[in-house]
């Protein structure tokens, strides 16, 4: 009786071992198939996110230009000025992963580009929603 319980006890492990390891290897497999954390640290991607920063810095012009005595927030120029907090907010994310928090606040670029999206996304998030849209006490910066 024993013996026969203890081998079905020991095939029940085996085959639940066997499924624990089929599974990690899949992990592994679909991890080697998420983003490449190593390109956010490329010629490249500083590039791309650059280009970014110059279109923001373009459409902040025009948004002030065009809209620099409306009052209220103008829908459009509200969800342009979001794409571009949500790219500045998954550069931030991406830079995190691959840095690590220490690393990315040691350097003073990484702590420059957190300050700039987090008061960026404060003023326009929420002070600008709170003020009804007449710009925020950062909306100067």
């Amino acid at each position: 009786f024993f013996p026969a319980v203890a081998n079905g006890e020991s095939a029940v492990v085996t085959d639940v071992m066997d499924q624990l390891k089929e599974f990690e290897k899949e992990m592994l497999q679909r991890r080697d198939h998420t983003l490449d954390l190593k390109w956010i640290q490329t010629s490249e991607a500083d590039c791309i996110f650059g280009t970014v920063i110059a279109c923001n810095a373009v459409f902040m012009g025009i948004d002030l230009d065009v809209n620099g005595h409306t009052e209220g927030i103008v829908p459009v120029y509200f969800a342009i000025e979001s794409v571009f907090l949500v790219i500045f907010i998954y550069e931030l994310y991406l830079r995190l992963q691959a840095f690590g928090v220490q690393r990315f606040f040691r350097d003073s670029w990484g702590f420059f580009d957190f300050a700039v999206t987090a008061l960026g996304a404060l003023d326009s998030w929420f002070f600008q929603l709170i003020g009804g849209g007449e710009g925020g006490p950062l909306s100067s910066l």
